[in-house]
């Protein structure tokens, strides 16, 4: 429960539109192509914003369990 907490936070700290475009992506199922739809932008601009929105929560997520990755990838994939 813990981690899951912790990604949670980690997402709910990213800027917008990145924390948006997460939410859409992996809490509500939506595909790149829908995300781009229902925010009015090309999918490739979804796709530069969930890839460096996961480059932050990597590193925050990293930071906040001392640069051990292998500390909570295991325990995020699990989810």
């Amino acid at each position: 429960m813990e981690i899951r907490r912790r990604v949670l936070a980690a997402v709910d700290a990213l800027e917008e539109p990145y924390r948006t475009t997460v939410v859409l992506r992996f809490f509500e199922g939506h595909l790149p192509a829908k995300i781009a739809s229902l925010q009015g932008i090309p999918v490739k601009t979804v796709k530069t914003r969930l890839s460096r929105a996961l480059a932050q929560l990597r590193s925050d997520l990293d930071r906040s369990h001392e640069n051990r990755r292998s500390a909570w990838a295991v325990q995020v994939a699990a989810i």
